[in-house]
Formats: C-alpha cells, sequence, structure tokens
C-alpha cells in the first residue's frame, strides 16, 4: 500500500477510493425521478469507484480480495463483472446512455427506485461481464446492487488496512 505523509498524517489512497465510492453512491441514493442527469452522473462515477477500489484490491491484495470472496454468499464476483460492464459501456466512449429507468415511489414526492435495463453486447470490442451484467445487475435495483458491491469492497480494504488475509 502506497502511503503519503502530509503534515504528520498518514493518507491511504485506497481508503481515499473506498470513501469516494461510498459518497457517489450516497449521491445515487439522494437522486430523484426528476433528475435523470444527476442520476446518469452519480450513477456513472459509483461504478467508476467501484472499478478503482476493485481492480485495485484484486490486483495488489489479491489473498485477502479472494478469501473476502470466498465468504461472500455466492454471485458477488457475477455481480462485480457485471457492474463493471456496465462502466464500461457507459463510460467508454459512452455508447450506451439509457441503462436505468427511475419510478416514483410517492406521489408527492421526488423519491425514485432506479432500475438497472438490460444492455446487449458491443457490436465490436470487449464484451466481458455481458452476461453477468444480464443474469444479475440488469432488473435489479440501482442502489441496491451498488450498495452490495461497496460495501464488499468496503469490508475487503478494511481487512487489508486491519493487515488480515
Amino acid at each position: 500500500m502506497v502511503n503519503l505523509d502530509i503534515a504528520g498524517l498518514e493518507v491511504v489512497p485506497l481508503q481515499w477510493s473506498v470513501q469516494a465510492m461510498q459518497r457517489a453512491l450516497e449521491r445515487v441514493r439522494a437522486t430523484g425521478w426528476d433528475d435523470p442527469v444527476g442520476g446518469f452522473a452519480a450513477i456513472g462515477e459509483t461504478l467508476w469507484w467501484i472499478g478503482v477500489a476493485g481492480d485495485r484490491l484484486r490486483t495488489q491484495y489479491e489473498r485477502s480480495f479472494s478469501n473476502a470472496l470466498a465468504e461472500e454468499p455466492e454471485g458477488t464476483d457475477r455481480l462485480l463483472a457485471g457492474l463493471r460492464f456496465a462502466r464500461n459501456r457507459i463510460g467508454h466512449g459512452v455508447d450506451e446512455v439509457n441503462y436505468v429507468a427511475a419510478t416514483a415511489t410517492e406521489s408527492s414526492s421526488f423519491r425514485a427506485t432506479w432500475i438497472w435495463k438490460p444492455m446487449a453486447e458491443r457490436p465490436s470490442g470487449n464484451n466481458r461481464g455481458c452476461a453477468e451484467y444480464q443474469s444479475d445487475v440488469a432488473g435489479k435495483d440501482v442502489v441496491q446492487t451498488l450498495l452490495r458491491a461497496s460495501v464488499f469492497l468496503a469490508q475487503v480494504a478494511q481487512r487489508v488496512s486491519d493487515h488480515r488475509p
């Protein structure tokens, strides 16, 4: 883990990534059905931070990541692969912009339930994770899927911070 020393404080960039992921998720949770642009931005940012934290944990702390994944309910690895596919579809060239739908949850407010829409494979390029997206993400609640992934990654980051394999 790379540590920086700023004014005598130890700063751990992995923890910053986890905190950024959690803050972005809170913006998703607060976005109403009347703000599709805000929803698009917050969901995209959350997916990006999930990718940053997940990639770092998977590659630099492979043992801790694998051990934590083995303790998770079945399908967490599929969820992460599906979310990576979504991130790649909306983040690389923005070739997909119609990937969520919001439904009002209360007639007297802007509260919403956001649901992942199905997304087809790219005509060309990397489609890794498409099957996982279709089976484990599409049709599911956006907040719940992002929350599940972010909680898992935050737990792995804490495991690494505690020096537990």
